[in-house]
């Protein structure tokens, strides 16, 4: 009764343990269940279409690599999973260009550097961008055509709103 019972519970471990091997698979394949996108660009890549000389130089094999790296099954619930995993276990940002803050506020070092006046394009850049918005917004052909008004608007960043949660290395300007 007892070996019957182990081997019952060994039997159900490896069918769950087979059952989630093949998750990605199916999820990669049919789609489904539908996994909610992460946010952020990438560059979207084909699936290459097979032929004798990608096959022999090489090519084909690099591509699909990178296709099937892209679109396994459940990557983005497990880039999700990975980057918690290590902000909550080990105050780690594990996201591309984030670092945590004071506070454990995470800022991206864009903003940073923007907050910081790195990325400053100079007086005669900002003038010349503004003499185009100006005359974008003064077109009376956009208005009248389509009934649009064109706007622009300043964002706010969190390194501009919260700059006394900025990381002390990050805001002496020093690398990380």
């Amino acid at each position: 009764m007892r070996e019957q019972l182990g081997f019952k519970i060994k039997k159900t471990l490896w069918t769950i343990i087979i059952i989630v091997l093949l998750l990605p698979l199916i999820q990669a394949e049919l789609g489904i269940p539908i996994v909610p996108k992460v946010e952020g660009w990438s560059e979207k890549i084909k699936k290459p279409k097979f032929s004798k000389q990608n096959w022999f130089n090489g090519n084909y094999q690099k591509t699909q690599d990178e296709y099937i790296k892209q679109n396994v099954g459940y990557k983005r619930f497990f880039v999700r999973f990975y980057n918690q995993f290590y902000y909550s276990f080990f105050n780690e940002a594990k996201a591309n260009s984030v670092i945590i803050g004071k506070q454990n506020y995470l800022y991206e070092t864009p903003y940073i550097d923007a907050y910081l006046g790195k990325s400053y394009v100079g007086k005669n850049a900002i003038r010349s961008k503004v003499e185009k918005l100006k005359k974008i917004s003064a077109s009376s052909n956009l208005r009248n055509r389509y009934h649009r008004h064109f706007s622009t608007w300043k964002s706010k960043f969190l390194s501009r709103i919260y700059p006394r949660a900025l990381p002390k290395r990050k805001k002496n300007d020093q690398q990380l």
